[in-house]
């Protein structure tokens, strides 16, 4: 690491005393003198050398990923004639400065964050389309200096062997000169489809097809007792409020309520008979309840098998 340190520092020094001599015009092939420069002549940088493009991410192999970035090629040959400069000098300059006067941006920061989500959205590329996955990776230190985006030796992988809610990936930069390797934290949703109350819903008011919305609902709030079925609430009785955006739980709804008039089918041999009858009990889809026959009086069990609809089986 020493020996190192003091190569960095003699390029430095070289560096410095190589644009002292090119300003000056003692250089060979002397440069135009400073005093005969203009403001209208003075060059603007090239804003594309320095923009964060987004990351390919292409899969070499389980659960690691190469990613590769977009890139120009520039034309340094007139300039280094102009300093007069041989190709090595040059190549330590450029080594030079790169170790010592880089500065860190957040956009290098902000660019290995999406190669992270990337990296863990591509792991469910054939996902269900009633399963959507949301990622969000964590800050990274903006301060660091990442020294450009690593085109064409940067990988990423999982740490661990399949992905959770709260995930890692482990970024690595092989570039000679500028390796390193970067854990990237990553926050990942899993959203279900769902069906929830598209306005306020009243209770006692029946359920039409207009009132339901389905929408994607994040998977640890999603109710293990809410009907995602629009076909079983359709038609149904509420039996408390409902506020807009709630999912309707198997307890909040009667596809047949107590007291509500209903039609009881008596099926026997092929056979079937239909009468009126008056619920005694409140009952969903495929629920038994008790039911009273207005004509003979007698209570009988019957099966829900529609709004208003029970069926009797002899």
């Amino acid at each position: 690491m020493a020996q190192r340190r003091a190569q960095q520092s003699t390029w430095w020094q070289m560096s410095l005393a190589l644009i002292r001599r090119c300003m000056s015009g003692k250089a060979r092939g002397n440069i135009v003198p400073e005093h005969n420069a203009t403001k209208s002549s003075a060059r603007k940088p090239d804003a594309s050398r320095t923009s964060v493009t987004e990351p390919i991410v292409t899969k070499p192999g389980a659960n690691k990923l190469s990613i590769s970035t977009p890139h120009s090629s520039t034309q340094r040959g007139h300039f280094l004639g102009a300093l007069g400069l041989s190709l090595p000098l040059a190549l330590g300059m450029v080594l030079s400065l790169t170790l010592n006067t880089a500065k860190a941006t957040p956009q290098e920061a902000d660019f290995l964050r999406r190669v992270a989500e990337q990296y863990i959205l591509a792991q469910f590329q054939h996902q269900n389309n009633d399963v959507k996955i949301q990622v969000q990776a964590g800050r990274l230190d903006e301060r660091r200096n990442f020294n450009g985006k690593c085109e064409g030796y940067l990988t990423a992988e999982l740490r661990g062997n399949e992905v959770k809610s709260t995930s890692q990936v482990i970024i690595n930069c092989s570039q000679p000169g500028n390796t390193y390797s970067i854990v990237v934290p990553v926050r990942v949703t899993m959203l279900n489809m769902g069906l929830v109350a598209a306005h306020n819903l009243s209770r006692g008011a029946r359920i039409t097809s207009s009132d339901l919305e389905q929408i994607y609902i994040e998977e640890t709030a999603n109710l293990s007792t809410a009907v995602s079925d629009p076909n079983i609430l359709v038609g149904s009785r509420l039996k408390r409020d409902i506020k807009e955006g709630d999912q309707i739980r198997s307890s909040d709804f009667c596809v047949v309520c107590k007291n509500d008039k209903v039609s009881i089918i008596a099926r026997s041999h092929g056979l079937s008979l239909k009468t009126s009858g008056l619920a005694l009990d409140d009952g969903g889809i495929n629920q038994s309840i008790r039911v009273r026959n207005l004509k003979s009086q007698k209570i009988i069990s019957g099966v829900v098998t529609a709004p208003a609809q029970v069926e009797v089986v002899f």
